[in-house]
């Protein structure tokens, strides 16, 4: 099993690796968070089909971007949620931060603990 991370991202973008899937936190919602508390989408790339490269003859994967979970910050406002799917995930929001910020490459992300029947 993979470990779940975030990573510095090389357009201002945050990338998410859960499991087997990579999403992303876009720039401005990831601002939202750090500056002003506020809420952002996860996305995520469905892969449609692939294409034949024009030029040299590769393979372009062809797809949608799709919201598929939210980021938000937890009600003490000391830590970053990222729900995806049916999963939660927690970190620091300095850690967050740091990454987001390109202080730190990457930094991993743990599973957050849930009271049964309860949403976060």
């Amino acid at each position: 099993m993979s470990e779940e991370r975030v990573h510095t991202g090389i357009y201002g973008e945050v990338v998410v690796s859960l499991k087997d899937s990579l999403y992303f936190i876009t720039g401005r919602d990831a601002k939202r968070i750090m500056f002003s508390s506020g809420a952002g989408s996860l996305y995520n790339l469905r892969v449609e089909c692939i294409h034949p490269g024009v030029l040299d003859g590769s393979s372009l994967p062809l797809g949608k971007v799709q919201p598929c979970g939210t980021v938000k910050l937890n009600p003490s406002g000391r830590a970053v949620i990222i729900l995806a799917d049916d999963a939660a995930f927690i970190l620091p929001l300095k850690t967050f931060c740091d990454v987001c910020k390109g202080e730190v490459v990457s930094a991993v992300i743990s599973p957050a603990m849930t009271v049964s029947g309860v949403k976060l």
